[in-house]
């Protein structure tokens, strides 16, 4: 199944597997863990593909609740099993079996950032090099799950609506003018925040707690940090929450950040010409920015080894043996 077309990686699970997988103790063990892994999305797939639908009967009547945004979503919500025993229950026993053991002690912390699809698309595959080349309990990786981009999305509506708010003010007061404020734009404003509260509060933090996990920061947050370095936001794309994301992260000590991109890709390029800004603004000067772009949508293993290296040092990267069958 194509990295687009699976489901699965709209919820937890890459982030779950990440967790799991470093605990191992073993290749045995993680042979074991994958095997598992595949049984709970088979499961969830069934879950997903096995629902049509809620009756034409709740159609019709959530198609009288769309004058009431709260009440609509919220009805959705639930109506389109957004929120199932179903998906939490699997991935819960999951997350229960695999992640009772004690975390790595002071892992090497590597966050995957950058392009919204590339990053997800070459999730797996950078995790299974870190495997290779690192061995088991050396690391812990982290990533923006894909819904964060929806949620993006809900944030860019509120920033123009707000903009455009603010705008009409200024007319106002210079011309001295009766200009009315759009209404619409409130009304928009608060539709987006509450699909906003929806996702992250009512659809993501249960699945996020059925898997142990602790939910992503919200991109409303990586905006606001973002502004130390791009104050006006603009160009509101993945530039500025590739910005925020990974002054964040440099502050909460990540040792790695990675920019992965599709080589050409402006807005990656453009955050690679920020990286001495990032680094100045961290102002700690121990953590390392690698740009991982690609040609042909296959991981600079090259890159990523530099990265480690320099970031490790000789000793403590080549003082344990690689994963059995690498």
């Amino acid at each position: 199944m194509s990295h687009t077309s699976d489901p699965t990686r709209w919820l937890a699970l890459p982030w779950l597997l990440f967790a799991a997988g470093t605990r191992c103790r073993d290749y045995d063990e993680y042979q074991s863990l994958l095997a598992d892994y595949q049984g709970l999305k088979t499961r969830l797939f069934r879950v997903l593909e096995s629902y049509g639908g809620p009756a034409q009967s709740t159609r019709s009547f959530l198609e009288r609740t769309t004058r009431n945004p709260v009440a609509g979503a919220l009805l959705k919500t639930f109506a389109y099993r957004l929120i199932s025993p179903g998906l939490m229950r699997p991935i819960r026993q999951f997350a229960n079996r695999w992640l009772k053991s004690v975390p790595p002690r002071d892992p090497t912390k590597i966050f995957l950032s950058g392009e919204g699809y590339m990053r997800v698309a070459q999730a797996e595959d950078i995790f299974r090099m870190l495997l290779a080349n690192m061995g088991f309990r050396r690391f812990q990786l982290d990533f923006t799950p894909a819904w964060s981009y929806v949620e993006f999305l809900l944030d860019y509506e509120i920033y123009v609506a707000r903009d455009v708010i603010e705008r009409q003010k200024t007319l106002r007061e210079a011309n001295g003018k009766g200009l009315p404020i759009a209404q619409e734009r409130r009304a928009l404003i608060q539709r987006a925040e509450l699909l906003r509260f929806v996702l992250r509060q009512i659809v993501a933090r249960p699945l996020y707690a059925a898997a142990r996990l602790p939910l992503p920061m919200s991109t409303a947050g990586v905006l606001e940090t973002a502004r130390e370095l791009v104050p006006t936001l603009r160009p509101l794309d993945e530039l500025v929450t590739y910005v925020g994301e990974a002054l964040s992260e440099l502050r909460s000590g990540t040792h790695v950040l990675l920019n992965v991109a599709p080589n050409g890709c402006l807005v990656a390029e453009m955050g690679e010409i920020l990286t001495p800004c990032l680094y100045q603004a961290d102002g700690k000067g121990k953590h390392r920015i690698q740009h991982l772009f690609s040609t042909d949508g296959d991981v600079n293993e090259e890159l990523l080894t530099l990265a480690l290296l320099k970031t490790l040092g000789p000793d403590r990267y080549y003082g344990h043996s690689q994963m059995p069958g690498s």
